[in-house]
């Protein structure tokens, strides 16, 4: 929500920035912001979690597993059980966020030049970054919410439809007020999906036995599709000229994605597999 909260709010800052003063002075005024908030952020990191008198990630389940077993053949246990069908299950879970993540990333991320290539008025074009930042925050505390009534299955066959018409939406962007407001709130449920689920999807898919390891692994292979993400969306750009083949890998991505997390989902069985992930 934080993240959402900062668009709303950097969106229009930078816009009038940039007409008033500039691109150079634009980007002096951004790095004079992050470097504030780096120190700021630093300010509030302490070597320890009990400098904050908090408890380290994970500690109640470490404890756990130390009354249990003996801190030399803890992480031989781990994998003792483990099946190559569950190995390659976990592997088929990290290969949907990697390719989730691009299309999400990369959207969001050239949501002004897209609107601008469809021939929206680049001044509301990126004016339009705060409806979005708006409409993250508010999409994912109703992604929230709705996993809690509905559950991630369903849950996942809510949102994703939905996120693939939002890239659909693309292709009759227009100069219409309405499309163009409409493709701006919808959008935000793309970060909705990379964020809130990401968790509990693979702690319900494998067992919380070993979640720091699997959230460790699973979100680095996130993170790895949304860095790559921006620059390949860019890179059709400049080898084609405008969005549309991208656009179109985005949404096979996406819809491949999502495949393959109602498949894994359907075929779930930890307790009689013994998934000990």
């Amino acid at each position: 929500a934080g993240s959402g909260v900062a668009v709303i709010i950097a969106s229009p800052i930078f816009t009038y920035i940039i007409v008033r003063f500039g691109l150079q002075i634009a980007y002096l005024v951004l790095a004079l912001w992050i470097l504030i908030t780096t120190i700021l952020a630093t300010l509030l990191i302490r070597n320890y979690p009990k400098d904050k008198n908090i408890e380290q990630y994970g500690y109640c389940e470490k404890a756990e597993l130390k009354n249990r077993r003996d801190t030399e053949t803890l992480e031989e246990d781990f994998f003792s059980d483990v099946t190559k069908e569950e190995h390659n299950r976990f592997l088929l879970m990290l290969f949907v966020l990697a390719i989730m993540s691009i299309p999400i990333k990369s959207i969001v991320s050239h949501m002004s030049s897209i609107l601008i290539s469809r021939g929206v008025d680049t001044f509301l074009a990126m004016n339009m970054v705060s409806i979005y930042g708006f409409s993250m925050v508010i999409s994912k505390m109703a992604y929230g919410y709705v996993m809690d009534k509905l559950g991630s299955y369903k849950t996942i066959l809510l949102t994703f439809p939905i996120w693939i018409l939002t890239i659909i939406l693309y292709f009759v962007l227009n100069k219409s007020m309405a499309i163009v407001v409409l493709f701006s709130l919808i959008i935000g449920i793309g970060p909705a999906i990379g964020t809130v689920p990401v968790a509990v999807w693979v702690s319900e898919l494998f067992s919380k036995r070993n979640i720091e390891k699997n959230l460790t692994i699973s979100q680095i292979f996130l993170n790895f599709g949304a860095s790559i993400g921006v620059f390949i969306l860019g890179i059709f750009v400049d080898l084609t000229g405008d969005y549309n083949l991208g656009i179109l890998f985005m949404l096979f991505l996406t819809c491949i994605s999502f495949g393959f997390l109602v498949y894994l989902y359907k075929n779930k069985n930890l307790e009689k597999k013994g998934n000990r992930l």
